[in-house]
């Protein structure tokens, strides 16, 4: 992890993409609580700011928050010249964790 900008760094990614494994599994687990659940998460994802306002690491970062809220289109960002939101599979862990790392 020495290589990493901040050490936070890789922390930060699984646990947002832990969240959203979680929210899935409750899903097929417990379909009665769809319904609540995405209320819940439609609440969180209205509060966030759009990722393109921000700077482009800053972006990855909340386009990352905001896929673990159940987003589904967060479209592109501005100066993102290598489509780092469009490379699939962006929601796993290292593709994710390299989006934001290289960023500096």
């Amino acid at each position: 992890m020495d290589h990493w900008p901040t050490r936070e760094l890789p922390r930060f990614v699984f646990v947002k993409l832990e969240d959203r494994r979680i929210d899935l599994a409750i899903r097929r687990g417990y379909p009665g609580a769809v319904g609540d659940l995405d209320r819940f998460l439609a609440r969180a994802r209205s509060v966030r700011p759009p990722p393109s306002s921000l700077p482009l690491r800053d972006a990855l970062a909340e386009a990352l928050v905001q896929h673990s809220l159940g987003a589904t289109d967060i479209g592109p960002l501005p100066g993102d010249r290598n489509a780092l939101l469009r490379q699939p599979p962006f929601h796993t862990s290292p593709t994710a964790l390299r989006a934001v790392a290289t960023l500096g």
